[in-house]
């Protein structure tokens, strides 16, 4: 959801019952080129041609794919998914604690699904 003052995602429910969601503001004019929201809405209007559902997983896992292609990774390893482990690791080694990822990433804050799954080995 767009808003005036920044952008809102809001995530499935979680097995904890709550709906998570995280809001991201816009970073000020000087640091345009780097606003994570401004970068949202240039893309949905990019790509809302080729949107045919409601941003469909497959449509969206293909993207990933291609993307992971173009720049040489292979993809019989690396997984459109392979974009959440790497996020969430480098959200851990840019020092925001693993607290603030499971939940921005709508894990379990009470199992350790996020260490043994989703932090990459080679970044420890």
């Amino acid at each position: 959801m767009v808003k005036e003052e920044g952008l809102s995602i809001f995530f499935r429910e979680p097995k904890e019952g709550q709906m998570k969601a995280a809001h991201v503001g816009y970073l000020p004019e000087e640091h345009r080129e780097l606003c994570p929201v401004r970068t949202t809405l240039v893309f949905l209007k990019r790509t809302e041609g080729l949107r045919l559902q409601d941003n469909a997983r497959r449509l969206i896992g293909s993207w990933l794919k291609e993307i992971l292609k173009e720049v040489n990774i292979d993809i019989r390893i690396f997984k459109a998914h392979s974009f959440r482990s790497a996020a969430a690791t480098e959200a851990v080694m840019a020092c925001t604690s693993i607290l603030e990822v499971k939940k921005q990433a709508n894990w379990s804050l009470t199992s350790d699904t996020f260490e043994k799954c989703y932090f990459l080995e080679t970044a420890k």
